[in-house]
């Protein structure tokens, strides 16, 4: 068992940012691990990329609260599987800030609510967020690979809603999976994306024209598929332009059969989800 300081000390955590070519790792880095950090438990690693707004999604403390109730939900989940089952879990929420520096009140949240967390700035850069998304993969790379582990990997777009039951499904993927997302699609498919099985043969529901049409945030992916990757390697985010989803799903699966489906389209992903009063948001 490791612990969380001699997994992720100070010395560790700026090699580990310097890798990412962050000029001041010091004063644009934190970390928390209030419940302990095991690489023998199986691993789900939350992914955002995030940056501020002045629109509707201006309340960070009432976004980032949502998404805390539910990754609480969770950990009691992993508390009541590991007592059940042999296997334990954990879960570790990563946020890169398209910024040169985080957020001094969300990190005040993250803290207060003891969650396992990682966050830190790269930027700005401005460009659609694919720096912070190759940075966070990247940074989950190097700590998988420097302590011998695997982990699921799960992008968590900062203005989404997402259900723990969909985190509790993460921990099943082998190599590569969506969850169903609600409000992209067609109206026909409910304004709904997914994957079915039909006639035999796996399907996305989505709008097409491209190879791969799925969104980022409807991923779910076993940090192995990595292991292609040379140790010198730096570009996990094969892209530099709008999108890019279809391109990285493009580097690791052969057709759409390779996908795993984890549920028939269930709704416990929601695209750019304004909060609502029934939407639990953990508060400090």
């Amino acid at each position: 068992m490791t612990s969380l300081h001699e997994a992720l000390n100070q010395t560790t955590a700026d090699v580990l940012i310097d890798n990412l070519n962050q000029p001041n790792p010091n004063n644009s880095f934190a970390i928390g691990f209030s419940n302990g950090f095991d690489t023998t438990k199986d691993t789900l690693f939350l992914l955002t990329a995030t940056f501020k707004r002045n629109d509707w999604r201006a309340d960070r403390r009432g976004y980032f609260g949502r998404h805390i109730a539910q990754i609480k939900l969770q950990e009691q989940d992993n508390e009541f599987h590991c007592v059940e089952t042999t296997k334990c879990r954990q879960i570790v929420w990563v946020i890169v800030e398209d910024s040169s520096e985080i957020d001094t009140e969300l990190l005040s949240l993250l803290k207060c609510s003891k969650i396992n967390f990682v966050y830190f700035a790269y930027g700005p850069t401005k460009s659609f967020g694919n720096s912070q998304k190759n940075a966070m993969m990247q940074y989950v790379v190097e700590l998988t690979r420097a302590f011998n582990f695997h982990g699921i990997m799960h992008p968590l777009d900062d203005d989404g809603y997402a259900l723990a039951q969909g985190f509790h499904l993460c921990y099943n993927v082998k190599k590569f999976a969506l969850l169903p997302i609600v409000g992209l699609g067609h109206i026909h498919d409910g304004l709904m994306e997914f994957v079915a099985e039909e006639d035999g043969k796996k399907k996305i529901h989505a709008y097409g024209g491209r190879k791969y049409p799925m969104d980022f945030n409807a991923m779910v992916f076993h940090s192995s598929i990595f292991d292609k990757l040379g140790k010198s390697a730096t570009r996990f985010w094969p892209h530099d332009a709008w999108g890019g989803e279809s391109e990285f799903a493009d580097t690791h699966l052969r057709s759409p059969q390779d996908i795993e489906i984890l549920c028939n389209k269930c709704m416990i992903l929601f695209y750019n989800a304004k909060i609502l009063p029934q939407h639990p948001i953990y508060e400090c």
